[in-house]
């Protein structure tokens, strides 16, 4: 593994492969590179895109339950369960979900091929999710509760303040991706630059979800080829019947 060169002054280091200064402390922790002679848009393992590079990346707007929270997430082995803290409702929820799917989130942000964000009702309590799942921080699209109606819009606010952005879009929510007949899909759609993905809130993302982010980015990148999974994106970045409570 190559370290990288810090600055002290700055929350930051210098690749010492590629040279590029990026964002790579995480909670104190200096962040490691990948693999040497990589050929991707950043340093594998930051999960993050060069500063002044200007970030073109995909976003991805990530939902929780009916998305990783799942009845019957599958992925060919048993689900864990955990307990979660809710600071902004004072209480407990149960999250279900697949090991090999979180698995695959993080292989993915490690390529550093997109940027994930939160798009859920959980946005309020993100650190505690992500220490509870073992994922790494990721920027919530707000910071407070926001249920139903509030929600929603506040789910179509940040899908559209993506494209807006002028960044490809991809939105993964069991309930508030448009179905492909609704007008709002179209509008999403219009410039090819989103991909929506509605996944059935039983089962939650699947292997076939995973595989359609990963072939759609490389897409995006020009690579065309077959199906894709995130070890190709690593690659080219440079290396039951229990019930689980819902939010959003």
């Amino acid at each position: 593994m190559t370290r990288y060169e810090s600055d002290p002054h700055l929350d930051t280091a210098a690749c010492r492969v590629c040279g590029n200064v990026r964002t790579v402390k995480l909670d104190g922790t200096l962040r490691v590179h990948g693999k040497p002679g990589h050929r991707g848009v950043n340093c594998a393992g930051s999960g993050q895109a060069p500063k002044g590079a200007g970030d073109q990346r995909p976003v991805w707007l990530l939902d929780v339950d009916g998305v990783i929270n799942a009845n019957n997430p599958g992925w060919g082995a048993a689900p864990r369960r955990r307990s979660v803290w809710s600071s902004t409702l004072s209480r407990e929820f149960t999250i279900r979900w697949a090991p090999a799917l979180l698995t695959e989130i993080r292989r993915i942000h490690r390529a550093g091929a997109v940027e994930i964000r939160w798009c859920t009702t959980w946005c309020g309590d993100t650190k505690e999710l992500e220490r509870s799942l073992s994922l790494p921080p990721f920027e919530p699209a707000w910071t407070d509760y926001r249920n139903g109606r509030a929600g929603s819009e506040a789910k179509l606010a940040a899908a559209r303040a993506v494209l807006a952005e002028g960044r490809p879009l991809i939105w993964t929510d069991d309930n508030e991706v448009p179905l492909e007949s609704w007008p709002l899909h179209a509008e999403l759609m219009e410039a090819g630059r989103a991909l929506l993905i509605r996944p059935d809130e039983r089962h939650g993302l699947q292997p076939k979800h995973i595989a359609a982010i990963a072939t759609w980015v490389r897409e995006l990148r020009g690579e065309a080829g077959s199906e894709a999974t995130p070890n190709d994106l690593l690659g080219a970045a440079g290396s039951s019947t229990e019930n689980g409570d819902a939010r959003g």
